[in-house]
């Protein structure tokens, strides 16, 4: 019997995919953020379109004064302005040398994309240091950032507390990616988990789906990547369902925006069930099948809606790679239960 696997596992097969092009997001401890500082700790990110704008120019917000610095080392520590507006958690063994933190406030910041509302004050870039002057920009344990807000500044932005998440700027990609977020009305807190250091904001974004059924999930931080990026969304009744079985539709479309093509506006489609092939994954189908993503299940079928397998998807990924490898010796239990189309690739 073939295995299938929910959609909480299919996103960690999809972020193979969309993290190779984004490799500084995962930089080892040590390793600089490149471009991310400049003089007077100018934020660069790419040109951004501002609101009613046409082109939009280079998104350059200065940081400005006051910032907050502490140190943090192998026990841990706790960095953060004295009024609470910002604060960071180490726990233990998230750095393994004592290392500088800066907090700086991010202001003149402009709406990055549409559809998203920024907090004034609420954009920081956080930066740490060695003793010898080296950036680090990912660590060993997770740190807790918790944000405090004021009735005054969500009366001002127009949004409740609890539409609120924390956002970090992922250079590579050019995007704003939420965090797992868990807000307190109780003190008016906002709190994220990070194992790196970048620009982080606080923000609202009314069209992204809440997915009730994600908080907790062990793929919760892969799925709020993939969603921010547009690559995944939830169901209608605002469930993402991360354990139910996904289809061979289904992920083909998954496949295709990860791999930043576009869907086919005139599909062309010759399996025998094309008939099958929902109205909306039509044109996903089409240029997954141009690109040689994506094959049939014998017979000239594409089989729409079976779910689709670990092969299938490992298969799908590493054309979508363009890489195949044909010396590979399988050593799984199961590996005779592979079909020989998924060995190579």
């Amino acid at each position: 019997m073939k295995k299938t696997f929910g959609r909480g596992i299919a996103l960690a097969f999809l972020l193979v995919l969309l993290l190779r092009p984004y490799s500084a997001v995962a930089a080892p401890i040590g390793r600089p953020i490149s471009n991310i500082l400049e003089a007077e700790h100018r934020v660069t990110q790419p040109s951004v379109p501002g609101p009613g704008s046409g082109t939009g120019g280079p998104f350059l917000p200065p940081v400005i004064a006051p910032s907050v610095t502490g140190i943090i080392d192998e026990t841990g520590g706790i960095v953060g302005f004295e009024d609470g507006s910002a604060a960071l958690q180490a726990p233990p063994n998230a750095v393994l040398e004592r290392v500088t933190v800066t907090l700086a406030p991010v202001t003149e910041v402009t709406q990055p994309t549409t559809g998203m509302v920024m907090i004034a004050g609420k954009v920081f870039e956080i930066t740490a240091e060695t003793e010898d002057g080296e950036l680090v920009t990912q660590f060993s344990e997770p740190i807790a950032l918790t944000f405090t807000l004021t009735e005054e500044e969500l009366e001002e932005a127009e949004v409740n507390l609890e539409d609120l998440r924390v956002f970090y700027w992922d250079e590579k990609a050019g995007a704003w990616i939420a965090l797992p977020t868990r807000v307190d009305p109780e003190t008016g807190t906002v709190t994220a988990v990070t194992d790196q250091f970048t620009v982080f904001a606080v923000m609202a974004k009314p069209d992204m789906p809440a997915l009730s059924d994600i908080e907790g999930h062990w793929g919760e931080k892969d799925i709020l990547r993939l969603v921010s990026l547009g690559v995944v969304g939830g169901y209608e009744d605002g469930t993402f369902r991360p354990e139910a079985g996904i289809t061979r539709q289904e992920f083909a479309k998954m496949v295709v925006l990860a791999a930043g093509l576009e869907p086919d506006a005139e599909p062309e489609l010759t399996f025998a069930d094309s008939d099958e092939i929902a109205e909306w994954a039509r044109g996903y189908v089409s240029a997954a099948v141009r690109a040689g993503i994506i094959t049939g299940v014998g017979d000239n079928r594409f089989a729409p809606t079976d779910p689709v397998t670990r092969a299938q998807a490992a298969t799908m990924i590493m054309r979508s790679l363009g890489e195949v490898e044909t010396s590979l010796e399988l050593t799984f239990e199961d590996a005779e239960s592979i079909p020989e189309c998924s060995r190579t690739r």
